[in-house]
């Protein structure tokens, strides 16, 4: 009897502590901090590069858009430093395009001209009086190379080939390429009632099911680099596709000539690539999942400060292209 009540008590005991330990309050905002974040991303095709400069911010519930005013810092001190040059960021305010939900001028910091180059490595500084300074490095890829191995006379002659028939790309990448992305595009002049315009459309590189249907069209996205090289194929069933889009849909009663095939390849450092992979990569409909993953390298905030580095191959289309209205 006295090893039944014993036992009695213990049980009880044990399912005490389980209740006791189930009752924990659960708070999905954590704990806030007031830190400085930043984004800026370098890019060797342009030369005006872009820094934007924020401070968190705690709603007063669970929903962020309860904040109706953009938590942008004016009055900055912006730099960035690579071996022998420095170059600082003026504050500017542009017209914010979508008013959705903040109303206030667009806040960003412009250092122009510059122009990132290929294999450099660069330093970014912000300094504010409430936040104290915060530092990134971001090194860019050395330029990689691109060469058309098979399918040339597609791109020239594109309906007195097989639409089967593959253009095919090999690419090689720097060793500071973490992601990359290739693109076929197509860049015509068409006559508009002020003048010839030039416009570009892209090259699929897959159809989902058979046939070259534009509406099945997959197209190239930022991918993982697993070695310093590969090859891209495009299908010459899917370029005629576009071309014929542009003639018959886009513009079926205007002049126009089409100019040239260029081949961009896109290398993405290791910051770019990871935050663009942590952020993008559970839009799935099999996850469920409610948090979303931080990437940052802002020592002493939050943000990321990457780069990518842009190359191109440019094949220009003959004068007597068969596409050509004139």
């Amino acid at each position: 009897m006295k090893r039944q009540k014993y036992c009695g008590l213990l049980l009880t005991v044990a399912l005490a502590g389980m209740a006791l330990s189930c009752d924990q309050s659960f708070d999905p905002k954590g704990v806030y901090e007031d830190r400085l974040v930043v984004y800026s991303i370098l890019s060797t095709d342009r030369n005006q590069q872009f820094v934007r400069v924020f401070s968190t911010y705690d709603p007063p519930g669970y929903d962020p858009r309860e904040v109706g005013n953009d938590r942008q810092i004016r009055g900055a001190l912006v730099s960035m430093q690579e071996t022998g040059s420095l170059v600082q960021f003026r504050d500017t305010a542009l017209a914010r395009p979508d008013t959705s939900r903040y109303k206030d001028s667009l806040r960003l910091y412009v250092g122009a001209p510059f122009l990132p180059q290929s294999g450099k490595t660069y330093r970014l500084s912000v300094s504010t009086p409430t936040y104290g300074m915060v530092t990134a490095t971001v090194t860019m890829p050395s330029s990689g190379t691109l060469s058309v191995t098979a399918g040339y006379s597609a791109v020239t002659v594109p309906n007195s080939t097989d639409p089967n028939r593959l253009i095919s790309l090999h690419a090689t990448f720097s060793s500071a390429t973490r992601g990359y992305l290739i693109r076929m595009q197509v860049d015509y002049e068409v006559q508009t009632d002020t003048g010839w315009k030039l416009e570009r459309v892209e090259i699929p590189y897959l159809f989902q099911g058979g046939g070259f249907d534009l509406t099945k069209a997959v197209y190239p996205t930022l991918t993982r680099a697993l070695t310093h090289a590969t090859r891209v194929d495009f299908v010459n069933g899917g370029y005629r596709a576009v071309l014929n889009h542009v003639i018959l849909d886009r513009h079926p009663t205007r002049l126009i000539t089409f100019k040239h095939i260029a081949f961009y390849l896109l290398q993405a450092e290791a910051n770019m690539y990871d935050y663009y992979s942590i952020t993008s990569g559970f839009q799935d409909p099999y996850s469920i999942r409610l948090d979303q993953p931080l990437h940052a390298n802002i020592q002493g905030g939050y943000g990321v400060f990457g780069g990518y580095t842009l190359d191109s191959l440019i094949f220009p289309l003959p004068v007597n292209f068969e596409y050509n209205r004139r």
